[in-house]
């Protein structure tokens, strides 16, 4: 919309009359116009903030929200420890507990609307870093990397029956060959964080080094429930890490671009990283 009149020039005399004209074309030209059109799905508006319960000031747009936050400022994190296949993944759980919980009766979640997941960390250090096991020249050794995904309870308040959230790998999956892994395409709510890091010389020789400590590492992720799937209850969204896996794309990955961990080779168990400040965010909105 837009409104043109005249403007007030210096040296005018401003009059009741005048300033009355402004209010009225003002209301001229939005009376009615101030429609879904005009406040689309994406824009911020005064719901999103004020909340009423669990369902925002007007109920709409904001449905229910729940954090999770670990109290770990930058120090005085936990150590994660990398284990060979076949180990699930552990809980970034310290401190406080990083579970964004929505409470006794859960938040439903029905088709049409959108659950938004933000969550990030804090690496403190990589507090065993074996050198020895990613040298070599550029190609040969794949350079190791922790996966941080989502699991979420649908089950009840308990928060004892976590799963993998939609659209995401739990990394399980056999490859053959004493491997295991998941695919890229399935891992949608996952935080991939480097261990190592290749630097590149003339003539090309490539040397490993441990990944930069102090470093914040963050992620988001959206899933909109579809139209022709069940309302389920959340009741606990939750962040978990295992590691390490190196980057893969053969024929037994399915000619897929894919993350895998090996108890043969190269064996990459024992390694840790250490986590400090974790934080979890969910929220569930209407999409309009």
């Amino acid at each position: 919309m837009r409104i043109v009149n005249a403007d007030f020039d210096p040296g005018d005399t401003l009059t009741a009359a005048a300033l009355n004209e402004k209010f009225t074309d003002v209301a001229t030209a939005t009376t009615g116009s101030l429609d879904a059109d005009n406040f689309a799905p994406e824009s911020i508006d005064y719901p999103h903030f004020d909340l009423n319960g669990s369902s925002g000031k007007s109920d709409v747009v904001l449905r229910g929200w729940a954090l999770g936050d670990n109290g770990v400022g930058r120090s005085g994190g936990t150590d994660y420890e990398s284990l060979e296949d076949d180990n699930p993944p552990e809980e970034v759980d310290h401190g406080s507990g990083t579970r964004a919980s929505f409470g006794s009766a859960g938040q439903q979640l029905s088709p049409g609307d959108v659950l938004r997941v933000h969550w990030s960390l804090f690496v403190e250090d990589y507090t065993i870093y074996t050198a020895g096991l990613f040298t070599g020249v550029l190609g040969d050794t794949p350079q190791p990397a922790w996966l941080c995904w989502l699991q979420w309870d649908i089950t009840s308040n308990a928060l004892a029956n976590w799963t993998e959230v939609p659209n995401q790998t739990d990394f399980a999956s056999a490859f053959g060959a004493g491997a295991e892994g998941g695919n890229t395409d399935d891992a949608q709510a996952t935080l991939v964080i480097p261990h190592g890091h290749i630097t590149n010389t003339v003539p090309a020789t490539a040397y490993t080094h441990k990944q930069r400590p102090d470093s914040t590492h963050h992620r988001a992720w959206t899933y909109e429930r579809p139209a022709n799937a069940a309302t389920v209850t959340i009741y606990g969204v939750r962040m978990v890490i295992a590691g390490l896996y190196h980057p893969s794309y053969q024929t037994r990955t399915g000619s897929k671009n894919s993350f895998e961990r090996d108890v043969a080779s190269p064996g990459w168990s024992g390694e840790a990283i250490r986590i400090a400040n974790a934080r979890l965010g969910a929220l569930v909105m209407r999409r309009r």
